[in-house]
């Protein structure tokens, strides 16, 4: 069964990825020191440039402020520079300040403010801010529910190839939240999040076509999802991929190789259910088992480096390559 799932969007991920955008930023003294890792001299020139009014160097300067690096860390101050390449129009500035706001991190929680500088972001086509909207009228955190807003933020998202907006979208067409259940819309567009590589909605995908909804039934496109985000070292797969391999669901049954799919589930995920689960179903694969084949499932649990093929392939000459449903959704 499809469960909601929602991404957070972590504050200090994304605003330490966003110092990697210092790269687009026409050269200075600031960043070729913040390259060089000297970071209080970084500040200093920064300093310069951010209190003579330029707003990628107040953002730059923000960055460094929230990153702790060489125990520079002041949130206050950095919130402080953001808002002012914020008033400036710089996006990703005022993505930041809404951030800031959302979750208290040197500014006083405000999720009125958030919500004016989210938009203020989303409306300068800044990806991350479209999704977050979408996601926030979507749950209702510190706004009123709104599914229409919501579809229509995360579809300005998936135009810019946001892979998140492309599954909540999945989502919601699933659920039929504020909207008709449409599994064929669902499926449509948990293909796009799939290619882009989202292991969740790999997962996802791969769960529709064991089940056949929004598309055609088909256990070789299921398994050949599941392996990509397994590769990811995402543990839904692996719970499903031991699934197929203990029922047979269309595949060759595999014991072994089911009961080595179960251990990598349990060890990668944090979510205590789907550990127990993974635990359950190893216990009862064990008493059906040859004790060298559960030494030998183990083993290749244990020696599995997560960003490899996962264990115990199955031959590749009964996986298809993955295509999802190639259909565009509906013009707006």
């Amino acid at each position: 069964m499809f469960k909601p799932v929602f991404t957070a969007v972590l504050i200090a991920s994304h605003l330490l990825l966003s110092a990697n955008t210092l790269a687009q930023v026409k050269t200075d003294a600031g960043i070729e020191a913040f390259r060089q890792g000297n970071y209080v001299q970084a500040q200093s020139e920064w300093t310069a440039l951010a209190e003579a009014g330029d707003a990628n160097a107040q953002f730059n300067l923000g960055i460094l402020l929230l990153s702790d690096k060489a125990g520079l860390k002041d949130e206050k101050a950095a919130m402080e520079w953001f808002a002012k390449a914020a008033a400036s129009g710089l996006a990703k500035a005022q993505f930041n300040l809404a951030e800031g706001y959302r979750r208290a991190v040197g500014l006083e929680k405000d999720m009125a403010q958030a919500v004016v500088w989210y938009t203020k972001a989303a409306e300068s086509k800044f990806a991350t801010a479209q999704y977050t909207l979408g996601i926030l009228y979507e749950t209702g955190d510190g706004v009123p529910k709104d599914y229409a807003l919501a579809i229509k933020w995360l579809q300005l998202a998936t135009d810019q190839q946001y892979a998140e907006a492309n599954f909540a979208l999945a989502r919601i067409y699933a659920l039929g939240e504020g909207t008709e259940v449409n599994m064929r819309l669902a499926g449509i567009y948990a293909g796009y999040a799939a290619q882009q590589g989202y292991a969740p909605a790999q997962t996802y995908l791969a769960t529709l076509y064991l089940s056949g909804q929004g598309v055609s039934r088909d256990s070789n496109q299921a398994v050949s999802w599941l392996m990509k985000a397994a590769q990811q070292g995402h543990a839904r797969a692996y719970a499903w991929l031991g699934n197929i391999c203990r029922d047979g669901d269309g595949m060759p049954v595999d014991l072994t190789r089911a009961y080595a799919y179960y251990t990598l589930a349990e060890k990668l995920d944090v979510d205590k259910e789907l550990q127990g689960s993974a635990s359950r179903f190893k216990f009862g694969l064990a008493l059906r088992m040859k004790p060298e084949d559960l030494q030998k499932a183990t083993q290749i649990a244990n020696d599995w480096v997560i960003g490899t093929q996962p264990p115990l392939y199955v031959p590749v000459d009964i996986i298809k390559n993955p295509s999802p449903q190639a259909a565009k959704p509906p013009v707006r």
